[in-house]
């Protein structure tokens, strides 16, 4: 019981840094951003908004980013149970779910 724990709390850990480490990034790029648009100057930056926290909204999503670690962290733990050759096409349950998810919520 011990061993299992331990995977899962490595994997909760490794997924926390990530979206960490996503979270300076967006932040960051933000940041570069403004700076572009404030100097009127084009760049692939000015599609990076700044960054605003609100407390409210953080609350509202909480539950779902804590589903989404959720989500990756078992997907990553079921795949050491499976034969090599699924796992050539696993990573592609993620493009999948991506292009599902921007079909079905796209703005109107």
């Amino acid at each position: 019981m011990y061993h299992v724990l331990t995977h899962i709390l490595a994997y909760f850990t490794l997924r926390r840094f990530q979206c960490l480490l996503t979270c300076i990034i967006c932040i960051v790029l933000g940041h570069f951003g403004e700076i572009t648009r404030n100097n009127g100057s084009k760049s692939i930056l000015d599609d990076f908004p700044v960054v605003k926290f609100e407390g409210e909204k953080l609350v509202k999503m909480l539950p779902l980013s804590l589903i989404f670690v959720g989500m990756i962290t078992f997907n990553n733990l079921c795949l050491q149970y499976v034969e090599v050759s699924f796992c050539k096409y696993s990573p592609l349950c993620c493009i999948y779910n991506v292009l599902l998810s921007y079909y079905t919520h796209k703005p109107l």
